[in-house]
């Protein structure tokens, strides 16, 4: 028998082929049908008496024969197994069947067809989904659904339904098919088939709704709520349907949502990705089907409708990847994504010209791969709507290539046209194969690479292809950059560099840092690539472009480096602004001559443009800039310009001649004299003329030459007052005082600024010897006292005591000097309370003699009957001997007591301490020891901490000294008055000290008093927390209480929740075998358990020993915060233990029980 041969449709009207399905009562016999002619536009608006047949065809292996007309035409098993169930045993049935009503084999008509599909499943009177034969893991699936709905029958609730049968199929081939969604959309009435059984299809949805299936856990189920929404709905929809002359469309929404939707559904012909949603668009994108144009042509048609015909698209024939390449800006980033029949999505902003820094909720429909945190929000130049992506090796994979908000008030309004600029390129690959089960695995996008590379790079050009690559990668960190992931884009930038570099070599070592925010082009003018500046430049790049890192340009750039050639390159464009300034206000002449590079600051002069004056942020010019340097040619070059001379520039206010003379280069000191420039001005901030600039630094040659100039020797400078001679003293400069002295510099000014010394006070703190000589020589003061409070009065004596300078006491000794004076300043202390200071000035506390340890300038203040109990007047109030033993100076301390220094005076100032407690914090056994014979207080309490020495020595683990002070009867359970109220054991306890815990125990320390102050943690608590497991020991063999609450400052924790929080596993095992209480909440404002503290820290081992305890893994806090454990491991990013929990059934969904 020959096959069936098709006739031709007629070509007016919408006409299309009806099979009847013949009747038979015997279900063996063969299939017989009858193949007519059909016009849809027949019945006007109303419902056709046919039904439309929605089925996979499935694999064309072993076809099964029908007879169509009394010829033989081959079917796949699975259409010839559902037109057995359709034929009826009396009556014709009219059916539309697309693998018979079409002949698949005349391209023509399958376009035509093709497009009227919306049309012929709209008219049906009802679409039948035929879901394949019944099979034994199928069984009852579609009966246990049609009775799940049946909310009326009792009986259904009791039966068991067979979840896995259901799960099944569900999982079949036809809900992941493309071309349903659109045989459903337009349907008016649906009945499901599986094998023989039916089902309404809004009784299908209502069961599946009942069940409650998990569809997000499984990949292959995700699939299925998109085509039950579209059944459900099926009923709802008008029974007739208006005959339109234009193309016919169910208007479901623009073609770019459907796409985003449904991309990743299969179809057998690939051109089936974009026509089977082409009758539910609502916009026209110009396409209609044609199954002879290339699946290329078609592909690159579609985005550039989406987009913009700005963008640059390239397809394959051989897969279903795009490569979209264009010009765009950051919007935001998502920082937030909540799933549920919608995606809730919060985006953070990242421009400016959209309100930086805000937030904006969008609710959007489901997309075909799902939008996550960290998704990165783009807009494309010439795109009304924005693409989601996300990162991959070199390019973004497309997420959603159009985001379109369901409520148009939550998209890109807002956004300042005027401000947005579109300064990055993006590559961005949208993949149509790439499954939701796939696109788990992010790295699989870098395979992708080679396919880019394939497309876009030159294989005659292999210097191209490098810089391509190169420069895709380096695009990625300026993105990067632009929402604010440094360290990210530093790595890509690092391959972009290595990139460019292995083709043009290392060139100038000089490694630019933090790059993120430099296009190609300034990399290159920095580096002094002229190779790969050329080629960017003949690439129409903007040669003017700023980047984001510092606001240069590249010949910003160019300039800085000194690249003659480049900086050339860059002018020949007569595109760029030569006077344009960084975000620091610095221009490219600036640059050059801060460099010294003389050819770039000659090709910038020559340009006539430049502005030779401009300043920069701290008021800096490019004259100033090559003068602190001593770059004499720039300077001449600068001059040569008419560079203002005297202008004061800087954030001092200098002119170019004191940073000249401060910097010590005569050459240009006698340039800028030539020019005129005022030997006597003072700089605006410090107020300093060359001459004092010059003395500070010691530069003989150039204070010669300011002389001969007639400068000022005894001016005052501003801030600091000093005069040149003041400043070359302190420096240490002899030969510089020597000369001053000889212009008469006066010996005995005081400094007229903050620090008021005269030039003997500052040369005695100095140390230095030949230069006191000198002044002593010129009848210098030696008691005068420093006028200004910031230097705390002090004489010359009181400045070399502090300093140690035992040669230059003695010498001031010689002359007078008084040795009591005390300073008159705020430390009020003496030459012998200030020897051993460390000259620390402005910062520290000036430290005292006896502490520096300098017993000889200690024994010769001692001859002069220094004051051995005197304490300092100032905020520290101590006594030498208090110093000397805090310090450990034993021979000091045992000099001042044999001069019967005070052993229990209390220090006067801030830490109330005496002798023995600040040696026993020390740990100075012999210091102790000797202040114990001197009848030393081993009880009294520090006057502000409260501390007894015992509690000092514990808390520094000083065992010996703990011993001694036990001898003498120290309180052993003394808690520390003020501060912290810890007793000895507490202090020892906390810090880890093992010996000295078991030394207290021995004496009966009490193991489980609590911090009488803020903390009010017991010891075992402090040991925990700490992580001291042999303390712990130590401790629990003394029966110290496992669950006792510290106090509210310490947020109330057991000694559990405190090893839990530091991760102390070996501990929290320990006070487990005591039966501490895993689910016990901290009693203050944190109300955390042991799990909640471990998973905020992300201590996974910690996790995994308390669940075996049974701790409660959905246990709210208590306290201010209400967090789950689950909430805590997410808000701190520990994903192992987000996993580990949720596991054990965390609730995913739980709302933090507080405010927060």
């Amino acid at each position: 028998m020959s096959s069936y041969s098709y006739s031709t449709l007629p070509s007016d009207g919408d006409n299309i082929r009806l099979l009847c399905l013949l009747p038979n009562e015997d279900e063996a016999t063969s299939l017989h049908c009858e193949l007519r002619n059909y016009s849809l536009q027949r019945l006007g608006i109303r419902t056709h008496l046919y039904e439309a047949l929605s089925y996979t065809w499935g694999g064309s292996k072993n076809p099964r024969s029908i007879f169509v007309n009394k010829q033989k035409l081959d079917i796949t098993r699975n259409l010839h197994a559902a037109l057995l169930h359709l034929r009826d045993r009396s009556l014709e049935r009219a059916l539309w069947v697309d693998a018979i009503c079409i002949d698949q084999s005349n391209f023509k008509e399958r376009n035509n067809q093709v497009q009227l599909m919306a049309k012929i499943y709209s008219k049906a009177y009802r679409v039948i989904v035929w879901l394949g034969r019944d099979a034994a893991d199928t069984e009852g699936a579609l009966e246990d659904i049609r009775l799940t709905a049946n909310t009326e029958s009792a009986e259904s609730r009791k039966k068991g339904i067979n979840r896995q049968a259901i799960l099944k199929l569900l999982r079949r081939p036809w809900f992941q098919r493309i071309w349903v969604l659109q045989e459903v959309a337009a349907a008016r009435n649906i009945v499901m088939m599986c094998g023989s059984v039916e089902i309404e299809g809004y009784a299908f949805c209502i069961g599946l709704k009942s069940l409650k299936i998990p569809y997000a856990t499984s990949p292959e189920l995700q699939s299925v709520p998109s085509v039950t929404y579209l059944i459900e709905g099926a009923g709802l929809r008008s029974k007739g349907t208006p005959n339109l002359p234009k193309r016919f469309s169910l208007e479901i929404c623009p073609i770019a949502e459907l796409i985003d939707m449904f991309h990743t559904r299969k179809a057998t012909d690939i051109h089936d990705k974009v026509y089977a949603l082409l009758g539910m668009s609502s916009d026209d994108p110009g396409l209609l089907p044609n199954y002879e144009a290339s699946w290329k042509e078609v592909f690159e048609h579609l985005v550039t409708f989406v987009l913009s015909k700005d963008v640059t698209v390239e397809a394959s024939n051989y897969n279903q990847k795009a490569v979209i390449k264009g010009k765009g800006c950051i919007l935001g980033q998502v920082t937030s994504v909540k799933v549920n029949e919608r995606q809730n999505v919060i985006i953070s902003s990242k421009n400016e010209a959209w309100h930086l820094g805000v937030e904006r909720e969008w609710t959007l429909q489901p997309s075909a791969k799902s939008i996550r945190e960290g998704d990165i929000v783009c807009l494309l130049q010439g795109t009304s709507k924005p693409t989601i992506v996300r990162l991959c090796t070199d390019h973004f994979a497309v997420i959603v290539l159009a985001a379109t908000p369901l409520n148009e008030s939550e998209s890109t309004g807002g956004i300042s046209k005027s401000t947005l600029q579109f300064p990055r390129d993006f590559l961005l690959v949208w993949d149509l194969e790439m499954t939701l089960g796939q696109l788990q695995v992010q790295e699989q996008y870098g395979t992708l690479t080679k396919t880019i590379s394939r497309i876009l790079q030159h294989p005659n050009e292999q210097l191209e292809g490098y810089l391509e690559k190169a420069t895709r990668i380096w695009n990625i960190a300026l993105i990067l950059g632009d929402i604010g992931e440094y360290e990210k884009a530093e790595e890509r930038l690092r391959e972009a560099i290595d990139g460019y570099e292995r083709v043009f070599g290392e060139g100038n070592p000089y490694i630019l840092k933090s790059k993120y925010g430099l296009t190609p082009l300034s990399w290159a003018a920095g580096k002094g690539y002229n190779a790969v500046v050329k080629q960017l430049l003949e690439k129409s790049v903007d040669p003017d472009l700023k980047d984001i890192q510092k606001g240069q340009t590249p010949l910003s750039w160019a300039a800085e480096g000194g690249y003659e050639e480049v900086v050339r390159l860059l002018l020949g464009t007569g595109q760029v602004n030569v006077n344009s300034k960084d975000e620091y206000g610095r221009t490219p002449l600036r640059m050059a001559a801060e460099g010294g590079h003389e050819a770039v600051v000659k090709l910038l002069l020559g340009t006539c443009e430049v502005d030779v004056s401009s300043k920069d942020r701290n008021g800096q010019s490019p004259l100033l800039c090559a003068v602190e340097r001593g770059h004499l040619a720039v300077v001449e070059r600068l001059l040569q310009e008419k560079a203002d001379v005297n202008a004061a520039a800087g954030k001092f206010g200098r002119t170019a001649l004191q940073a000249a003379a401060e910097g010590g280069h005569l050459a240009v000191v006698e340039r800028l004299l030539q020019e005129k420039a005022d030997v006597n001005a003072s700089a605006g901030k410090f107020g300093r003329t060359a001459l004092q600039a010059a003395a500070g630094r010691g530069h003989l040659a150039i204070i010669e030459r300011l002389l001969q100039e007639k400068a000022d020797v005894n001016a005052a400078a501003g801030k600091f007052g000093r005069t040149a001679l003041q400043a070359a003293a302190e420096g240490g400069h002899l030969a510089v005082v020597e000369r001053l002295l000889q212009e008469k510099a006066d010996v005995n000014a005081a400094a007229a600024g903050d620090s008021g010394r005269t030039a003997l006070q500052a040369a005695a703190e100095g140390g230095h010897l030949t230069i006191v000589e000198r002044l002593l020589q010129e009848k210098a003061d030696v008691n005068a006292a420093a006028a200004a409070e910031e230097d705390y009065g002090r004489t010359a004596l009181q400045a070399a005591a502090e300093g140690g300078h035992l040669a230059i006491i003695e010498r001031l000794l010689q002359e007078k000097a008084d040795v009591n004076a005390a300073a008159a300043g705020t430390s009020g202390r003496t030459a012998l309370q200030a020897a051993a200071g460390r000259g620390h000035l402005a910062i520290i506390e000036r430290l005292l003699a006896a502490e520096g340890g300098h017993l000889a300038v200690v024994e010769r203040l001692l001859q002069e009957k220094a004051d051995v109990n005197a304490a300092a007047a100032g905020t520290s109030g101590r006594t030498a001997l208090q110093a000397a033993a805090g310090r450990g100076h034993l021979a000091i301390v045992q000099q001042l007591l044999q001069k019967k220094a005070d052993v229990n005076v209390a220090v006067v100032g801030t830490s109330g301490r005496t002798a023995i407690q600040a040696a026993a914090e020390g740990g100075h056994l012999a210091i102790v020891e000797q202040l114990l014979q001197e009848k030393a207080d081993v009880n009294a309490a520090a006057k502000y901490s409260g501390r007894t020495t015992l509690q000092a020595a514990a808390g520094g683990g000083h065992l010996a000294v703990v011993e001694r002070l036990l001898q003498e009867k120290a309180d052993v359970n003394a808690a520390a008055a003020y501060f912290d109220g810890r007793t000895a054991l507490q202090a020892a306890a906390e810090g880890g000290h093992l010996a000295v815990v078991a030394r207290l125990l021995q004496e009966k320390a009490d193991v489980n008093a609590a911090v009488a102050g803020t903390s009010g943690r017991t010891a075992l608590q402090a040991a925990a927390g700490g992580g001291h497991l042999a303390v712990i020991e130590r401790l629990l063999q003394e029966k110290a209480d496992v669950n006792a609450a510290a106090a509210e400052r310490d947020y109330g924790r057991t000694a559990l929740q405190a090893a839990a929080e530091g991760g102390h596993l070996a501990i929290i095992e320990r006070l487990l075998q005591e039966k501490a209480d895993v689910n016990a909440a901290a009693a203050g404002t944190s109300g955390r358990t042991a799990l909640q503290a471990a998973a905020g820290g992300g201590h996974l081992a910690v996790i995994e020993r308390l669940l075996q305890e049974k701790a409660d893994v959905n246990a709210a806090a208590a306290g201010t915060s209400g967090r789950t454990a689950l909430q805590a491991a997410a808000g701190r990013g520990h994903l192992t233990i987000v996993e580990r929990l949720l596991q054990e059934k965390a609730d995913v969904n739980a709302a933090a029980a507080a405010e927060e």
